[in-house]
């Protein structure tokens, strides 16, 4: 009797057993993550630095850049800061404009304030060297008589005269010399032609017509 009743009561165990429900494993927390960092929806223009060489005579400036900067000698700095805009001259619609030009950061108005203003698409904008005590900065665009506009200035960073609706010559023999030549909007005769030499830091000027 003993027997069967022990028997009963390991069958009854294991029925418990088996009908016994396991409970799920907790399910673990994510880890926390950092928010990605947003990328700025505007970052500042790389600024492109050019040296020029010590025995320069003429410079072409190839505008790629909204921001260049030019050593033009120890401690004379040029720069030109602009952007992209939508003008009429831009061959594409739209190009880089140059509406700020700095000598030691000091405003050159005189190609600041033009109606076509210094662009990479339309002009030559150059540099030249008289005598390494005055410089040419010129700025022509090429679109009529009288398409020139410029500054001299000596190795300091002060101007010595500023020009404009003029064309510039430069004496092929002689680094020191150049002309302005203003031409009559009527007629497109000549007006008038300048010459200037420089000496050291003077600038002199001989009108010839």
């Amino acid at each position: 009797m003993k027997k069967i009743l022990l028997i009963m009561l390991l069958v009854m165990l294991c029925a418990c057993t088996a009908n016994k429900t396991e409970e799920p494993e907790p399910t673990p927390e994510p880890p926390t993550v950092d928010p990605a960092p947003t990328e700025p929806t505007q970052q500042d223009e790389k600024e492109y630095v050019y040296q020029l060489d010590k025995n320069w005579i003429a410079y072409d400036f190839t505008l790629k850049h909204a921001k260049q900067t030019y050593e033009i000698k120890d401690g004379l700095i040029l720069k030109l800061e602009g952007k992209e805009k939508e003008e009429a001259y831009c061959q594409n619609g739209s190009c880089l404009v140059y509406d700020i030009v700095t000598l030691n950061d000091r405003d050159i108005e005189v190609l600041e304030n033009l109606d076509l203003n210094i662009n990479a698409d339309y002009g030559f904008l150059n540099l030249y060297n008289l005598n390494d005590e005055l410089f040419i900065l010129n700025f022509n665009y090429v679109a009529q008589f009288n398409s020139c506009a410029g500054i001299v200035f000596d190795k300091d960073g002060n101007t010595i005269m500023t020009y404009k609706d003029c064309d510039l010559t430069m004496n092929e023999y002689y680094q020191n010399q150049f002309g302005l030549s203003y031409t009559n909007p009527n007629n497109f005769t000549e007006a008038r032609f300048e010459i200037y030499t420089a000496n050291g830091t003077e600038l002199s000027m001989e009108v010839m017509n």
